[in-house]
């Protein structure tokens, strides 16, 4: 598992809004890598909407992303180096 590699300094990451980020953190962050399509239930007759999946299910997810970060690029400049560290 890789720890230096966080998902809120990932440019994937969707950080929630500043009162929820506020009350709660990052915990409800969500990844643009994490894309669930929408789909339509024949039986019901309700659509689903399409959503973006939670960080911490993305960051479980080894086709995705997993725990080693593999989909994970820096979001600023500044993490740079722990990219070319990681990229290896």
């Amino acid at each position: 598992m890789n720890r230096e590699l966080l998902c809120k300094d990932c440019e994937h990451v969707i950080l929630p809004s500043w009162p929820m980020r506020l009350l709660y953190g990052v915990q409800f962050s969500k990844c643009k890598k994490g894309y669930v399509e929408g789909r339509f239930d024949p039986v019901t007759g309700k659509s689903n909407p399409p959503y973006y999946a939670p960080a911490s299910v993305v960051r479980v997810d080894r086709v995705i992303c997993g725990p080693n970060a593999h989909a994970w690029q820096p979001r600023t400049k500044n993490d740079l180096f722990k990219y070319l560290k990681h990229v290896r």
